[in-house]
């Protein structure tokens, strides 16, 4: 990775961060047909609010993971956090082919599917 690469990781970018967030946080079809489902069930009411703050706390369990450490163990959490920006500065490259890989292989195994069926 180059210098211009790094210094990227380096500095941070809140506003990168918001755009990032919002494009990653905005629920897809599948979330919003699963909340539906969940809402026009034959339950009672209590039993839909249940399942639909469940759904949630599952959706964000990642989120709401990751800011209890940040709020029990703030200075381990950030050294974790800057290993991991560290690892990821140098391997970069590597991690960026094995998703293009990743990615790629999807895409043929798919489309050879869609041919033969």
């Amino acid at each position: 990775m180059g210098r211009l690469g790094a210094a990227v990781l380096r500095e941070p970018r809140f506003g990168l961060a918001v755009l990032i967030g919002a494009v990653v946080g905005t629920p897809g079809a599948l979330y919003i047909t699963a909340l539906h489902l969940l809402v026009n069930s034959k339950s009672s009411t209590a039993v839909q609010a249940l399942a639909a703050a469940g759904f949630v706390v599952i959706e964000f369990a990642l989120v709401i993971i990751a800011f209890a450490f940040l709020i029990v163990r703030p200075e381990a959490t950030e050294r974790a956090i800057q290993r991991f920006k560290d690892w990821l500065t140098h391997h970069a490259r590597q991690v960026l082919t094995a998703l293009a890989l990743l990615v790629g292989g999807y895409m043929v195994l798919s489309g050879t599917l869609r041919l033969l069926g």
